[in-house]
């Protein structure tokens, strides 16, 4: 197996020194280029409309997938939003715990009371030291916060400018899009009128076929009035003969006169 693979990759070797040393690399670019060029132009027009069409439906869910991912950061801001003004909130809290307690030792007392314990001063400067260490993280977890707040609000904000500028996009390529392939419609019917041939066959074969419909609908009706006309009836037979009597009647009146005919 090993050598298997040492002889194909002398072999890549080899082709890679043959195709720098010498121009064929440059004759097979050359030809994938005009490969490509002609294969492009074998394209209709018409089918490439649709494929470009077909490519900015595929943006549809590539924007909504920002649109999701961009209200699921917004909530998480506001949230965080909340949660800084809540840490400020009771900062501000702790703040003037700390300066009442330190007022308080000011006053020089022995004794002070809070939440309805008399404590001595030392057990409130403890206390006061303790609350001042926990302010102090607390004050540095709010800065921390406040700067990712800061940092995700930024970032939504670009978010929206994004998805707005590819929403705009989407939109101007529709519309250049639409307005090649109305140009395109107009071409083809300069195209036309300028005698471009068009394959009219299944009109040319409908027209005949009606044309032959019609001939076999005159031919039944003459055959009709000619049957009418010509039919062996009893009633038509009597009307020849009486035709034929009053004709021989006419020629003898007229060759041997009508006196001839009452004697």
């Amino acid at each position: 197996m090993c050598k298997k693979i040492g002889i194909v990759a002398v072999a890549i070797v080899a082709v890679l020194i043959l195709l720098s040393k010498t121009n064929l690399g440059s004759y097979i670019s050359f030809s994938w280029k005009k490969s490509k060029e002609f294969l492009n132009k074998q394209v209709p027009p018409e089918v490439e409309i649709e494929r470009l069409r077909h490519e900015l439906t595929q943006l549809d869910p590539e924007i909504k997938k920002a649109r999701t991912a961009l209200a699921e950061e917004a909530v998480a801001v506001e949230m965080l939003r909340e949660d800084v003004e809540k840490h400020r909130a009771n900062l501000s809290k702790r703040q003037n715990e700390i300066l009442t307690m330190r007022r308080d030792l000011e006053k020089g007392d022995t004794h002070l009371v809070y939440n309805g314990q008399r404590l001595p001063v030392s057990s409130v400067r403890t206390m006061l030291a303790r609350d001042w260490e926990s302010y102090k993280r607390a004050e540095e977890g709010l800065k921390s916060k406040e700067k990712l707040l800061e940092a995700k609000e930024a970032a939504l904000a670009e978010g929206h400018k994004q998805l707005l500028e590819m929403t705009g996009l989407k939109e101007q390529l529709q519309a250049e899009l639409d307005q090649v392939e109305a140009e395109l419609k107009t071409l083809r019917i300069a195209q036309t009128r300028h005698g471009i041939q068009i394959d009219n066959t299944r009109l040319s074969r409908f027209r005949n076929s009606l044309d032959e419909l019609k001939k076999r609908i005159k031919i039944e009706t003459r055959v009709l009035d000619y049957e009418a006309k010509y039919s062996n009836h009893p009633a038509v037979e009597i009307e020849k003969q009486v035709d034929v009597a009053d004709k021989a009647l006419k020629e003898i009146d007229e060759r041997f006169g009508k006196v001839a005919a009452e004697r």
